[in-house]
């Protein structure tokens, strides 16, 4: 699932996957709640969200820490503009898997996704024999 507060993104993102044989999207979100919502209803393995999303909405930090507690099991990939060191070890910190800036080129993008990914699968296959 992709959480970013601008459409242009949420499109060229979906452009960008949408040709990868591996990986499927289930939902673009524009808002926070709706992303929760979804992710209520549907079991994924990788969440790509914004750090920094419109007035109104949770702030990165308070976000990051929020799904990693409600879904503990998705892989938080982060991506963003604001991409500043501090920025950027803070959302880690907070569960991120993570962070992209977002100039990032497609094939950077891909990796960083099936890292998420591979991560997800290590994590639920962890304690099973």
């Amino acid at each position: 699932m992709v959480l970013d507060d601008h459409a242009l993104i949420l499109q060229g993102i979906s452009e960008n996957v949408r040709q990868e044989r591996d990986i499927t999207v289930l939902g673009y979100f524009t808002q926070s709640q709706k992303l929760i919502d979804a992710l209520n209803q549907q079991e994924v393995d990788v969440v790509l969200m914004d750090y920094s999303l419109s007035p109104g909405e949770v702030d990165g930090l308070n976000l990051i820490r929020g799904l990693r507690i409600k879904f503990p099991k998705v892989s938080l990939l982060v991506i963003s503009a604001l991409h500043a060191p501090a920025t950027v070890a803070m959302a880690m910190r907070c569960g991120a898997k993570g962070f992209l800036g977002k100039e990032t080129a497609k094939e950077q993008l891909l990796v960083a996704i099936q890292a998420a990914l591979e991560l997800w699968i290590t994590a639920s296959n962890v304690g099973r024999r």
